[in-house]
């Protein structure tokens, strides 16, 4: 364990087909590929609306509240989908 509480767990991952391996050497680097997740999988759409501030605001729309919870709080945490097409997918963490 480092001098910060980050854990070392060296653990490695495979995709399923097992061409892929990912090797996860902290807690840190689990919790952000769970952060990875919470953003991208989902059924959510990312909507906006000027306040009567002339601010603008982000929601999310979904199929479900809870699904739209798990996308509000990886985004309040700095893990936001920023583009989704067919070819393409970013995301953002600030």
């Amino acid at each position: 364990m480092d001098d910060q509480g980050n854990m070392d767990i060296d653990r490695n991952m495979k995709s399923v087909g097992g061409n892929e391996n990912f090797m996860m050497q902290t807690q840190r680097d689990q919790i952000v590929e769970f952060m990875k997740i919470l953003s991208l999988s989902h059924m959510c759409v990312a909507e906006s609306f000027t306040d009567k501030n002339g601010v603008k605001q982000k929601f999310y729309n979904g199929p479900s509240p809870d699904e739209v919870a798990l996308v509000e709080y990886a985004s309040q945490m700095k893990f936001d989908c920023t583009l989704s097409t067919d070819d393409v997918v970013k995301m953002e963490m600030k």
